[in-house]
């Protein structure tokens, strides 16, 4: 191999005098409730994962509620500035004229 390092599995092995130690998902602690270990345990089982691949499930979709529910704050604000386009009033779309129109350069 002419690369310096040679990979193997999960394993690089470096040159000689070259030591590390690479982890390649984050290890981690945490304390919670028995019961709600039991029933994520439960959960796991009757799902047919892994612990791990359990947690960092549902670590995945719980960031994915938070972000969804930012987005739908901030198009509810929009709404309430602008108007529902869907409501039948035009004042989303009036706003919308008028900001492109302001911000459009016109040239004689």
């Amino acid at each position: 191999m002419n690369s310096a390092y040679s990979h193997i599995g999960h394993y690089i092995h470096f040159p000689p005098g070259i030591t590390s130690v690479i982890l390649w998902d984050m290890k981690t602690a945490i304390s919670i409730p028995d019961k709600l270990f039991a029933a994520a345990e439960r959960e796991a089982k009757r799902r047919g994962v892994s612990r791990s691949k359990f947690y960092q499930e549902a670590l995945e979709d719980k960031l994915k509620q938070k972000h969804s529910a930012e987005i739908t704050k901030r198009l509810n604000a929009n709404i309430k500035k602008h108007g529902d386009p869907s409501d039948g009033e035009d004042r989303c779309l009036e706003q919308s004229r008028k900001t492109i129109l302001a911000n459009t350069e016109w040239k004689e």
